[in-house]
């Protein structure tokens, strides 16, 4: 009987994402198409609840997509407090099972969300995506991992290999596929 439930659950969770894609599609609006990859993360993916084993996230691209058209304040803003309203909506369709921090408050992993998406804003005028995807990307595993070492936990170093490799590909699928040129990004 639960397992019925859990399939109809994600199975309207999957039916209003696709919804909300399609109109943010339609509205040609850069940063609700952003956002549907963020929502996608935070409530699609986490179904899987995979993400902090393998290293497996869609937060960085997006963030940095934000940041090189929305500009350093936006992506610093939303990273730093948009992500906690996210795991909100991730905290009311899929409750986890090992709660890391509350919701709405910002966390230490959120803060480097906006820190990196700052800094890619920054970083734009002067290089191209994939250098700023590989920058920000191992900078801000690297933080994270010395957060951790700070927190008494052990950093896992294959998930960072992983997420860096990851947000590699995930900008050149974007690119070669035109959705970095939909968003008026050169």
């Amino acid at each position: 009987m639960k397992l019925n439930f859990k399939l109809k659950k994600l199975e309207i969770i999957i039916i209003g994402y696709l919804l909300f894609l399609l109109l943010t599609i339609l509205s040609q609006n850069k940063f609700l198409v952003i956002l549907s990859l963020m929502v996608f993360d935070k409530v699609l993916l986490s179904q899987l609840r995979v993400q902090g084993y393998f290293g497996i996230e869609l937060l960085s691209v997006p963030i940095i997509l934000i940041a090189v058209t929305q500009g350093p304040l936006v992506a610093f803003l939303f990273g730093t407090f948009g992500i906690p309203l996210l795991d909100v909506l991730r905290w009311i369709l899929a409750p986890p099972i090992h709660p890391t921090s509350p919701p709405f408050i910002p966390s230490i992993s959120s803060l480097l969300y906006g820190s990196m998406g700052a800094l890619a804003a920054f970083m734009h005028p002067s290089f191209d995506l994939i250098a700023i995807v590989l920058t920000t990307s191992i900078l801000g595993d690297a933080l994270h991992g010395i957060g951790m070492l700070f927190m008494g936990q052990p950093p896992n170093p294959v998930s960072y290999v992983i997420n860096i490799v990851q947000n590699y590909f995930i900008m050149n699928l974007f690119i070669a596929i035109g959705f970095v040129k939909f968003l008026g990004i050169v």
